[in-house]
Parts: structure tokens; C-alpha cells; sequence
């Protein structure tokens, strides 16, 4: 901030010196520092004149405000002689962010995902999991908020500040849904049946609901979507599910696939013949006697005498929280509060990189070498036509060439998830936080660490290619 009165020879943030000589040198305008406020201070000029309201437009001009004057204050100003106090001349325009266009709904959209309740022992609830969303037909869904623009701002320079554009949704009715009549922004359930929202589209899909218990007599139960039964499961039994499968009983030896989550409220007594296999995550209040495939997370009060592979992770809650007998790969980790038992029974957990994924990797190898090494048979033949090839035989070998580029895309493909999965699983850790008995294994990245005394509360990682162990420490 400067006076009037300084010599310079421009008009600018200064003012023209020339134009007010000496006699103002007191006067001055001051700038916010978001540019957003202009206050012009007044000191009485050296002859006694007043000022009229141009001299005043002419001072904020030369010290470049040009927006946002407020002329109402200027006339003041020099009607009652107002000197030696900042006056605010000039305001710009605050910048007003607009807001996205948004659905609300009515239903939780993360159904099948949310954390269950968890007990004041530590354990997990859960009867309270909920996979399914059912709804009724008729039953209001979601509401649609349109996009709120925003409005550029404005510096009492007339420089504009522009706010981000906003953005409107997609229409959200897929199959089974219709919009209002009177509001079209309001989607409505078309018949009833389990409620979905995926890739921006709400869809209404069929939920096989199966009251009571499934036993031998009904032998075989088959659906492309997501089951619920609210029974028990006995044994030689086969359920298969396109999506979740939920069962409310106890599960025995039974038979359980699925292409999403399950959910086992009250556990499985497998006998050593259960077999249950998914795509997504296993939760379950107990597992006995079973053989566990899975691809998400594992979660569950305790596991018996089980074998058990997962992509995810296996957690354990609760005061028990007991991994006892069996064994357990978890590509991601394990974590429990007691592994295996003072009567020292097998029991071992394993994570990292499996001895699968090392044969994946050779075979990846292996298929890659012979599929480059015929393309490199074909180019070699081709070369060895020269001139003399035809165009018919031009075209066979051009055709024999991309479909081995094809496959050999198709297996760097594989590579690289592969490796991404393997790069993923060099993080995992097992944790056990309390009691870890004689007669457990510890296995990372198919390196063994047998147990021979009891330990506790100990965490394990590969490190330089060795399971090393630590105490954990609780704050």
C-alpha cells in the first residue's frame, strides 16, 4: 500500500501522482487480500476543496478497481466530508460451489457388506447380518437431487473466478423399477423381490425364500439368484446360489456354492463332509469339520478342525476366537486370539504366496516361452519364402501370427494378475493375540515355522525370505 504523491509516471495500484500532486499524499486505497474488498481512506486536501464523487471514481480506477463500487458510499463520502477512517468502496463476488446431482435412498445400498453387531464379549452377532434387501412392490427406492450450478466469483478488479461445473446422473431404472408419473425424480419398486444397486442402475431381482428347513427330502436346492433360508440345512444336502446365499439354522454336512457372500447365522457342523465354496465372503458364527474355499474374507466366532482356503483375509473375534486343529491359508493374513490347544493338536496357518501361485507362475512361464517361441517359427518361415511367398500363403501365416500375438496377450494377462495378487500377498501378516500352543505351524510364503513352546500374543511376516516374529504390543 502506497500514498498518492509518489512520483510515477503510470496509473496503476499507486494512482497518478501527476494527477493529485502532493497535496493528497495521505490518501489510499486498500486492497483485501483476496482482492474481493476495496476501503478508501480520505485525508482533506491541502487547498480545503471537498471532493466530488468523479475524483473518487477516478482514485479507485487508477489503483484498478473497476467492480462492484459501491456508489452510495462515494456521494457519502463526499457529502459529509468523510476523512481519515476506511470506508469499504467496493465489494466483488464470493464464489458459490454448485453440488453434484445425487440419489437418496431408501434402503442401505451397502446391504451384505455392513459390519454385523458385535457382542460385549468381542464375539459377532451374526443373526443381525442382512445380505438381502426386500422390498415390496410399490415400495418407494430412491429420490433424485438435480445438480445445484454454481456461480462464478468476481475480484473488484474484474477478474472472475470460475467454480467447478457440476454434474448430473444418469436416470437410475433398471429392471424391475418405474419413475413417477407426477415426479419423475422419485424410482419405485415394480413388483417385490430383493432390491440391487450396481453400475448406476437400481433393479429389482428375484430372492428365493425358503421357509423351514432343507433336508433330504428336498434334496437339492438350485437358484440363479440370491436364497435365504430361514431353517436349518441337514446334512446330504445341496444348495447352490447365482448370487448370496443366507441361512438362518445350523448348517450341517451339507453342500453350499454360492456366486456372492454367505452367510451362515448359526455355523456349520460339517462332520468332514461339508464342502461350501464363493466368490465373495464366508461369515459365520462357528465352523466345524468343513472344507472352505472362498475368494473374500473369512469371518467367524471360531473354526474347528477345517480346511480352509481364501484369497482374503481369516479373522477371528470374540473371547474365543480359536483356530483349533485343521489347516488355514489366508492369502492375506490370519488373525485369531488362540491357535490350536494345550493338548498340542495339529494346527496350521499359512498366508503370503502359496505354493499354487509359484506353480501358476511356471506354468504362466512355460506357455509363454512356447507361445513366442511359434511366433518367432512363423516369422522365420515367412522370412524363408522371401519374394517367392504367395499371396494365399501370405495370408495363412499372417492369420497363424495373430492368433498367437492373441494368445500371447491373453497369457501376459494372466502374468500380470498374477503378479499383482503375489505382490499383494508379500504384505500379509499372522496375528495371534493371545495363546499360541505347541503343535501349531506357522507358514509365509511356503516358508514353516513349527512351534515347540507356548508362546503369546505374537505376530508374524516373511522377511529376506524368513518368518520372523514379534511381540505385539497393546496400548
Amino acid at each position: 500500500m502506497r500514498r498518492w504523491g509518489e512520483r510515477v509516471s503510470h496509473s496503476g495500484i499507486l494512482g497518478n501522482a501527476e494527477y493529485f500532486a502532493n497535496d493528497y499524499r495521505d490518501t489510499y486505497v486498500r486492497i483485501t487480500g483476496d482482492k474481493r474488498q476495496a476501503w478508501l481512506y480520505l485525508a482533506e486536501r491541502a487547498d480545503g476543496a471537498g471532493y466530488q464523487k468523479d475524483d473518487l471514481l477516478h482514485i479507485l480506477a487508477d489503483n484498478g478497481v473497476v467492480y462492484g463500487i459501491n456508489h452510495s458510499a462515494l456521494v457519502t463520502m463526499c457529502k459529509k466530508s468523510v476523512y481519515h477512517r476506511e470506508i469499504l468502496v467496493a465489494e466483488g463476488d464470493e464464489p458459490v460451489e454448485g453440488s453434484d446431482g445425487y440419489y437418496e435412498f431408501t434402503f442401505d445400498i451397502q446391504s451384505g457388506k455392513a459390519k454385523p453387531v458385535i457382542r460385549e464379549d468381542g464375539s459377532v452377532d451374526y443373526q443381525s447380518m442382512k445380505a438381502v434387501n426386500s422390498v415390496e412392490a410399490g415400495a418407494l427406492l430412491a429420490t433424485y437431487h438435480h445438480a445445484i450450478p454454481g456461480k462464478d466469483g468476481k475480484d473488484v478488479f474484474g477478474n472472475v473466478k470460475t467454480v467447478p461445473l457440476v454434474r448430473e446422473l444418469q436416470a437410475a431404472d433398471g429392471r424391475g423399477v418405474y419413475r413417477g408419473i407426477d415426479d419423475p425424480d422419485k424410482y419405485y419398486a415394480e413388483k417385490s423381490g430383493k432390491v440391487e444397486f450396481a453400475a448406476g442402475k437400481l433393479s429389482i431381482v428375484n430372492v428365493l425364500e425358503f421357509s423351514g428347513d432343507v433336508d433330504q427330502l428336498t434334496g437339492k436346492l438350485e437358484f440363479f439368484g440370491d436364497i435365504h433360508i430361514t431353517g436349518n440345512v441337514e446334512a446330504g444336502t445341496l444348495i447352490r446360489a447365482g448370487k448370496s446365499l443366507t441361512i438362518d439354522g445350523v448348517v450341517e454336512s451339507a453342500d453350499l456354492y454360492a456366486g456372492g457372500d454367505i452367510i451362515l447365522k448359526r455355523g456349520i457342523q460339517g462332520n468332514q463332509k461339508a464342502h461350501i465354496a464363493g466368490r465373495g465372503s464366508l461369515y459365520a458364527d462357528f465352523i466345524e469339520h468343513s472344507y472352505v474355499k472362498m475368494e473374500g474374507d473369512i469371518l467367524a466366532n471360531y473354526i474347528l478342525s477345517s480346511y480352509i482356503s481364501t484369497q482374503g483375509q481369516v479373522k477371528l473375534t470374540g473371547k474365543k476366537a480359536s483356530i483349533i486343529g485343521g489347516n488355514i491359508y489366508a492369502m492375506m493374513g490370519v488373525s485369531c486370539n488362540v491357535l490350536g490347544n494345550p493338548k498340542e493338536i495339529k494346527t496350521a496357518v499359512a498366508s503370503g504366496i502359496s505354493q499354487e501361485m509359484y506353480d501358476e507362475n511356471e506354468r504362466i512361464q512355460q506357455t509363454l516361452k512356447e507361445v513366442r517361441d511359434k511366433i518367432q517359427q512363423i516369422r522365420e518361415e515367412v522370412k524363408a519364402f522371401g519374394n517367392k511367398i504367395t499371396p494365399e500363403l501370405q495370408e495363412s501365416y499372417k492369420a497363424k501370427l495373430q492368433d498367437q500375438m492373441t494368445k500371447q496377450k491373453t497369457v501376459l494377462e494372466q502374468q500380470k494378475r498374477l503378479f499383482e495378487k503375489m505382490e499383494l500377498a508379500r504384505t500379509s501378516r499372522i496375528q495371534i493375540h493371545e495363546d499360541i500352543h505347541m503343535g501349531s505351524e506357522i507358514c509365509i510364503d511356503t516358508n514353516v515355522m513349527k512351534i515347540d513352546k507356548h508362546n503369546y500374543s505374537m505376530e508374524y511376516r516373511n522377511v529376506a525370505g524368513m518368518i520372523t516374529g514379534k511381540v505385539m504390543v497393546y496400548n
